[in-house]
């Protein structure tokens, strides 16, 4: 199987028997997410986000804990802005007609931050690298029995 890292630690901390048998994906210098605004925005830094709407994909998710982890670096709490969900094909509208003050493209997104970005008028004010380092995102996982019930057949598939 295959799942984002706090799906896996949260269906190993409820009894499923998984192994994490190596990263799926993740986040470092060339894959990123990032976090747009409009040109003109006064937001220049992470300490200008509070009090601001911001879009993520799913609350509880990557974005959404990036936002959090950049908010408390910043020495601020982590509700100081305001996190809403935006399905990636609306993220470029809600940011150009200001109902968001800044749209956070998932690296799993790069069409739409593609998109974002050859329209013009538009920066990045942090990603997620900035707030987090290099991580992975997700992991490929084996169930421990399977393991045990086919050691050359785990051993091959995580070699190759």
């Amino acid at each position: 199987g295959s799942a984002a890292t706090p799906a896996v630690i949260n269906s190993i901390a409820g009894g499923n028997d998984f192994v994490a048998a190596y990263p799926s994906n993740g986040i470092n210098s060339q894959v990123k997410s990032v976090f747009y605004v409009l040109e003109d925005s006064p937001i220049k830094s992470i300490a200008d986000i509070a009090g601001k709407t911001i879009s993520v994909n799913t609350l509880g998710a990557h974005l959404d804990y990036t936002v959090r982890e950049a908010l408390r670096g910043a020495g601020l709490p982590p509700d100081a802005a305001k996190l809403v969900v935006v399905p990636g094909p609306q993220l470029e509208q809600t940011l150009r007609s200001r109902q968001v003050d800044v749209a956070g493209l998932g690296y799993w997104q790069a069409t739409f931050a593609g998109q974002l970005v050859a329209n013009g008028g538009v920066r990045g004010v942090f990603n997620d690298t900035d707030v987090l380092g290099e991580i992975a995102g997700g992991f490929i996982v084996l169930r421990r029995d399977f393991i045990a019930a086919n050691p050359d057949a785990a051993r091959n598939f995580v070699e190759q």
